[in-house]
């Protein structure tokens, strides 16, 4: 059982939610099923615009942290994670900073979940993104789709 804590600059105050943990829903759902402003386009991993900043309360305990290779690339591209960060999660189960909301699980710990506002780079890097998945309809995304909009 968590208490996940929202933050972000868009909210006029934080909102904290009860998750049930090992539910298999990851913060995006949490922050959607609240109504809770992250922005997202694909919910699968691959545009990276659901960047959140996770601060945990008991900052060197454990946590079973999974981070698919997509989340793995993407934060790197970013500059949001390094590879000591990497190994660390895999090797020491210690939780990233950064996460993508859309494949974060909520887990048992009380994480606060901050979003700001994006860098230059980030919107940079969407772009580029949204402009492979425009150039043709369905290149370059493994379902034929454009974000959550389709072609």
């Amino acid at each position: 059982m968590a208490n996940v804590t929202f933050s972000s600059p868009v909210m006029p105050r934080d909102i904290t939610v009860y998750a049930v943990a090992g539910h298999r829903g990851t913060l995006l759902a949490l922050a959607k099923a609240h109504h809770i402003p992250i922005p997202f386009d694909c919910q699968d991993g691959e545009c990276g615009s659901c960047l959140v900043e996770i601060t945990h309360f008991s900052p060197r305990e454990r946590y079973g942290i999974a981070l698919t290779e997509k989340e793995k690339e993407l934060l790197r591209q970013f500059g949001k994670i390094t590879k000591a960060e990497i190994m660390d999660a895999e090797v020491n189960d210690m939780p990233p900073h950064h996460r993508l909301a859309c494949q974060c699980f909520v887990r048992n710990e009380p994480p606060r979940v901050s979003r700001r506002l994006p860098s230059l780079r980030e919107w940079s890097h969407h772009d580029q993104i949204e402009q492979i998945f425009t150039r043709t309809p369905g290149a370059g995304h493994p379902h034929g789709v454009r974000g959550a909009g389709g072609p």
